[in-house]
C-alpha cells in the first residue's frame, strides 16, 4: 500500500511540473500533494486499522439511510410515521456506535427492559 501511494505522489509531482502556463493550477496541486505527503499516516489509517473508518463525516452515514427512504418511496406518508421512523434509526445508529447487538437491544426495549450503555 505504501509504495502504491509513494508511486502515485512522485507521479503527481512530476505532471504538476508540467504545468507551465496556469500558476493557480500549480499552487493548489502542489498543496495537494505536499498535504498527502505529509499525512500520509492519516490518509492510509483505514486500510491498516479496522476501527478507522475510511470517512469521519458520521453525520452523513447517519441520514443516508434515510435519504434513500424517500428516494424508494418519495416521502413518509404521515408525520407520525415520519418520527416514528427517525426514533427507530436514531436508536439504531446509537446501538451500533456503542457496538451494542441492535436486534437483542430492541427486543430489551420493546420489552421495556434497560440497557446499559457503554461510558465514554
Amino acid at each position: 500500500m505504501n509504495k502504491r501511494y509513494d508511486s502515485i505522489i512522485k507521479n503527481g509531482l512530476k505532471e504538476e511540473l508540467s504545468f507551465k502556463n496556469s500558476d493557480e493550477k500549480k499552487s493548489q496541486s502542489q498543496k495537494l500533494l505536499k498535504r498527502l505527503t505529509k499525512y500520509k499516516d492519516g490518509y492510509l489509517g483505514f486500510a491498516y486499522y479496522d476501527h478507522i473508518p475510511f470517512t469521519n463525516n458520521q453525520a452523513e452515514r447517519d441520514i443516508r439511510p434515510i435519504k434513500v427512504q424517500q428516494k424508494i418511496s418519495g416521502t413518509f406518508r404521515t408525520q407520525k410515521g415520519a418520527d416514528n421512523y427517525l426514533g427507530i434509526m436514531s436508536i439504531i445508529s446509537t446501538l451500533n456506535k456503542q457496538k451494542m447487538p441492535v436486534l437483542e437491544s430492541l427486543r430489551k426495549i420493546f420489552d421495556n427492559q434497560s440497557l446499559i450503555f457503554n461510558s465514554v
